[in-house]
């Protein structure tokens, strides 16, 4: 059990450092993962969720999420579903007044999904405990994984989601 602590400590601070290196290059780079437009939809949350938590007249406000994502022109807030990610991104930078905090947790969601492959691989493959801290690894340390989970991007909050019922 130690060593798939290990794996997910390893994992944390491999993401941490890809995340201090978008922050600090960004000027350089793309702002967002991709481009610097709102084409980029971690731009649109980001930017969408900052307006929020300075509008929001509490920690849900219907009209706010509305005008934020119209600012960015995203029409997310006329559609009758529920934009949970937006939601969740909204409310997160409503308290944490950051979303570097939401890019955060964000990369704690790609650590549990460390743990959750090895959980779900030892779940699959009973006593193939290498198979597992492979799988697990492979999360970890290669670069999409690590990159991807920077950005505001749901995929990594879905990934969890999908992990946590496989399991």
């Amino acid at each position: 059990k130690s060593v798939i602590s290990k794996i997910c400590l390893h994992g944390f601070v491999l993401r941490i450092i890809m995340l201090c290196s978008t922050l600090f290059f960004s000027n350089q780079l793309t702002t967002g993962y991709l481009r610097s437009n709102y084409d980029s939809d971690d731009l649109r949350y980001q930017d969408g969720a900052l307006y929020y938590s300075q509008h929001a007249n509490n920690i849900i406000d219907v009209s706010a999420f509305t005008d934020a994502f119209l600012s960015v022109g995203d029409y997310e807030g006329y559609v009758e579903d529920i934009a949970l990610w937006y939601w969740i991104v909204c409310v997160l930078t409503y308290i944490f007044k950051s979303v570097i905090l939401v890019k955060i947790i964000n990369i704690l969601f790609g650590v549990i999904c460390i743990r959750l492959i090895y959980d779900l691989c030892q779940l699959v493959f009973p006593n193939r405990e290498k198979l597992a801290l492979k799988a697990a690894k492979l999360y970890a340390y290669l670069p999409y994984p690590i990159v991807f989970c920077c950005f505001l991007y749901k995929d990594q909050f879905l990934t969890l989601v999908f992990l946590a019922i496989l399991n």
